[in-house]
C-alpha cells in the first residue's frame, strides 16, 4: 500500500482522483495495521480466556463496570476481586482490584455496545467500540482540514501513529476520548460553515460543548485541553479577562452540564 501510494503520488493524473486513492490507501494501511491485528486480539482472548490479549483497565476491567451497571451496581463502589481483572497481570502486581480509574461515560457509553454484541455474538470485546470510534475519528478528521494536503497529513499523523495504533491494539482506552475531542471540533466547524451561510450556529456550538464535555466525563486527561478548547471556540484577540471570560461561559457552558450529568449521579451516590 505504501509503494502504491508513492505512485500515485508521482504519476496520478487528476488531484481529485489522486487525493482519493492517497486517502483510500492510507485508510487501507490502517486497517492493515490497526484494525486486523485488534481483531487478531479479540479472537486469541475469545480462546485463552477474559484475561488474556488485553489491557488490564480499558478493556478487562470496563468490561466489569458494564456488568455491574446493568445488574443495577455501582462500579465505584464494588470490587473486581471476582472478575477476570483478578487473573490479569503479575501475582505481585495486581492493578486496580479495589477502584475503577476511569469516568463514568466510558462504561456508560459502552453499555448498549455490549447488549447488541451479546445479542449476535453471545460475547463482547470493549475494542469493538474502541474500533468503531477510531473509525469515525477518521472519518472526521479530514474535514477539519483546510487543504487536501492537511488532511492527509491529519490521518497520518492519527491513523499511523505507532503509540495510538499500539495501545488500540491492547485496548486502551486513549481512542475512545479523543474521538469525542475530534468529533467536538468538527461539531464545532459546522457551526462555522452555518455561520457563513447566514445560518443560526448555534446549535452546533451547543452540540460541540456537549460532545466535548463527554470526553471530560470520560478520563481526566481531557481535562488539560479544556482552556485550548476555550480558546478555540471563543478566539485569543486582545481583550479584557472579563469580557474574553463572559464568553467562554457563554459558548462553553453545555460542556460543564453534559459532564456533570454524566459524573454527578455517581457523585452524589458515593461521593
Amino acid at each position: 500500500c505504501l509503494l502504491l501510494y508513492f505512485l500515485v503520488d508521482e504519476f496520478g493524473r487528476g488531484d481529485a482522483l489522486r487525493h482519493r486513492l492517497k486517502v483510500a490507501l492510507i485508510v487501507l494501511i490502517v486497517v492493515f495495521t490497526v484494525f486486523l491485528p485488534s481483531l487478531k486480539l479479540v479472537a486469541l482472548r475469545q480462546q485463552m480466556g477474559p484475561a488474556s490479549y488485553s489491557h488490564d483497565g480499558g478493556v478487562i476491567q470496563t468490561e466489569a463496570t458494564i456488568d455491574y451497571l446493568l445488574a443495577g451496581k455501582n462500579p465505584y463502589i464494588e470490587d473486581y476481586l471476582n472478575t477476570p481483572m483478578a487473573e490479569w497481570g503479575i501475582n505481585e502486581f495486581r492493578t486496580a482490584l479495589y477502584h475503577y480509574p476511569y469516568l463514568p461515560w466510558t462504561f456508560l457509553f459502552s453499555a448498549p455496545f455490549r447488549l447488541l454484541s451479546d445479542a449476535l455474538f453471545g460475547w463482547y470485546d470493549q475494542r469493538f467500540v474502541y474500533l468503531l470510534l477510531f473509525a469515525l475519528t477518521l472519518a472526521l478528521l479530514p474535514r477539519l482540514a483546510r487543504t487536501r494536503e492537511r488532511a492527509l497529513l491529519l490521518l497520518m499523523v492519527i491513523g499511523l501513529n505507532p503509540i495510538m495504533g499500539s495501545d488500540l491494539i491492547y485496548g486502551q482506552n486513549d481512542s475512545f476520548i479523543l474521538a469525542w475531542i475530534v468529533l467536538s471540533l468538527w461539531l464545532w466547524e459546522r457551526s462555522r460553515a452555518a455561520l457563513r451561510d447566514a445560518r443560526s450556529p448555534r446549535p452546533w456550538q451547543i452540540a460541540s460543548a456537549a460532545v466535548f464535555g463527554l470526553a471530560c466525563a470520560g478520563k481526566p486527561t481531557a481535562w488539560f485541553l479544556a482552556p485550548f478548547y476555550l480558546l478555540w471556540i471563543v478566539g485569543s484577540e486582545p481583550r479584557s479577562f472579563a469580557i474574553w471570560a463572559r464568553e467562554a461561559v457563554r459558548l462553553g457552558w453545555p460542556a460543564l452540564v453534559s459532564a456533570l450529568l454524566v459524573i454527578g449521579p455517581y457523585l452524589l451516590w458515593n461521593p
